[in-house]
């Protein structure tokens, strides 16, 4: 199964997304904070939407990808205007966000990162 570390500063997001990615057959560890996360598996995605500036953001994804090389990350953002690429995510979604779009990035990375065949496996 795959396994989404959902990192959410806000309660009301981090239950709607993980809601929604229960629904899809996502296994969600759900944290406030990214440092309150040690003791889970190894998340296959990471979702992070969090009160920091892109320095402390950049530093944060490339700490968490230091115990997971390799790993697929999802910068939420709040705010009209595009996120900021510098953060070192793989992929960016703004909210407002439709579920649809927040299932179809965390599909892609899960492929990217387990491959076709393996996911394929998994969905049945």
């Amino acid at each position: 199964m795959t396994t989404i570390l959902n990192i959410q500063n806000d309660e009301q997001t981090l239950h709607r997304m993980s809601w929604i990615l229960e629904g899809e057959g996502y296994d969600v560890v759900n944290a406030t904070e990214p440092g309150g996360t040690h003791d889970h598996p190894t998340p296959d995605v990471i979702i992070i939407n969090t009160n920091m500036s892109v320095p402390e953001k950049r530093a944060c994804i490339q700490a968490l990808r230091a115990l997971a090389p390799g790993i697929g990350v999802i910068d939420l953002s709040a705010g009209a205007e595009l996120p900021s690429h510098d953060t070192g995510a793989d992929s960016y979604l703004n909210k407002p966000f439709h579920a649809d779009d927040l299932v179809a990035r965390v599909r892609a990375l899960t492929l990217r990162a387990i491959g076709p065949a393996a996911a394929e496996a998994e969905a049945v």
